[in-house]
């Protein structure tokens, strides 16, 4: 069975990009391995084969451009139907991951702040005003004084997850830390150009984009109950700690969460990334 029987209709509205986020990773004294994810709806516009990252910090300024070798498809679809998702010509929802690399020699410092922006945001946004006219911009910061040849926290599970209105959802960041550093989930603000916070619709909030949604600072697990169709940004933290306390790392992703009626009823909550969905 396919997404498609699940959701009264399909992403009419999806114009733009959905959601991003960037990862280092050390591949030797000073020298890293950059990483900018970026989700993209299959129905939109296309990619650029490369963007500028931004790298500004307290002991200078960088940029570096990254590439990438070809998408990755993330649609919520069964294996029977991905050739009919809108990544491969057919009408069902599709989404794909591209996954940008490049590689840059930084000196230590406290904070090596690790940017993107690009336009615009997808127009099928409910949560934030005027979301067709904002940029999308992302960040991780990197304190490699600190911790000399650290990897970042990466996320495990999928983003731009389709939910079904009004069940109960479970969501877990299912991040990782190849160091094992100890790591703490907030909500942010999505943010628009040079990091500026976007308003947001009232009476939704950077700590409430979604009506009673919580967050376990600990595990990562986010829960929330959606009544409204329509595409839903959530902006996540995610701060690593050396065994000292120190902040060494700082990563986030802006991702979207699609809501609409499903056709069927969803099962009882079970383990994995999205509960009460099925596909």
């Amino acid at each position: 069975m396919s997404l498609f029987l699940l959701v009264s209709g399909t992403l009419a509205w999806a114009t733009h990009m959905s959601g991003g986020e960037i990862y280092w990773e050390c591949i030797g004294p000073d020298q890293y391995r950059i990483r900018l994810i970026v989700y993209r709806d299959c129905a939109g516009i296309a990619v650029d084969p490369s963007y500028n990252l931004v790298l500004t910090s307290p002991c200078g300024d960088r940029n570096l451009t990254v590439f990438h070798s070809g998408p990755t498809e993330l649609s919520q679809l069964c294996d029977l139907e991905l050739p009919n998702s809108t990544c491969n010509g057919g009408t069902l929802p599709g989404i794909q991951q591209y996954t940008y690399t490049g590689t840059i020699t930084l000196e230590p410092c406290d904070s090596w702040r690790i940017s993107w922006t690009n336009i615009y945001r997808n127009n099928a946004i409910v949560n934030l005003t005027n979301p067709g006219t904002r940029h999308m911009y992302i960040e991780s910061v990197l304190n490699s004084a600190a911790a000399p040849c650290n990897d970042s926290p990466t996320f495990t599970n999928t983003a731009i997850p389709y939910v079904c209105l009004g069940y109960p959802i479970s969501y877990s960041y299912g991040s990782i830390d190849a160091e094992g550093d100890s790591l703490s989930y907030s909500l942010i603000g999505a943010r628009m150009i040079d990091g500026t916070p976007i308003p947001y619709v009232p009476p939704y909030t950077p700590a409430q984009p979604i009506p009673g949604i919580t967050l376990n600072p600990v595990t990562g697990l986010m829960n929330f109950t959606l009544n409204t169709a329509g595409n839903w940004v959530v902006a996540v933290q995610v701060t690593e700690y050396d065994a000292n306390g120190n902040v060494i790392g700082i990563i986030m992703r802006d991702m979207q969460f699609v809501a609409y009626p499903c056709a069927n009823i969803p099962p009882d909550a079970a383990t994995g990334t999205v509960t009460n969905l099925t596909g």
